[in-house]
């Protein structure tokens, strides 16, 4: 991970804790989430970064365990998040989505124009028919 942030600043694993401490909480989110780095990702976040629209996108695309974190602070963006995470072939990030977008059958058929997506496909069904099954009970 190349961090250009740092002016003069050596980037060797000694100087990790300096470095975090000197970088802003928003710089540090992003590079966690492109290092997939939860624990750097909660670190941010507790120096108050600013979960938004760009690190839900970002993470959809790098890290389906901070996309969990963006879903657990109810940040909305989910559709935007799904295309993100659908285009670039983030399982994880997708099956986490799956449950909040609004538009699982469009993925679905997303997944039928596609061959390489069949091993999402199924996981997708299986989310809509609970989510259906759900509906008819409650």
């Amino acid at each position: 991970l190349f961090i250009e942030d740092i002016d003069g600043f050596p980037c060797r694993h000694k100087y990790l804790n300096r470095i975090k401490e000197r970088l802003s909480p928003d710089t540090l989110l992003k590079y966690a989430i492109l290092a997939n780095s939860v624990a750097l990702a909660k670190y941010a976040i507790e120096r108050e970064a600013n979960l938004t629209k760009e690190t839900f996108v970002s993470s959809a695309i790098h890290s389906s365990k901070i996309t969990l974190i963006h879903i657990k602070e109810k940040l909305d963006y989910i559709e935007e998040a799904m295309e993100a995470a659908f285009k670039h072939k983030n399982y994880g990030s997708i099956r986490h989505l799956a449950r909040k977008t609004k538009h699982l059958e469009k993925y679905i058929g997303l997944c039928n124009e596609e061959q390489k997506y069949q091993m999402i496909k199924k996981d997708l069904i299986k989310i809509f028919v609970k989510r259906n099954a759900d509906n008819i009970d409650g």
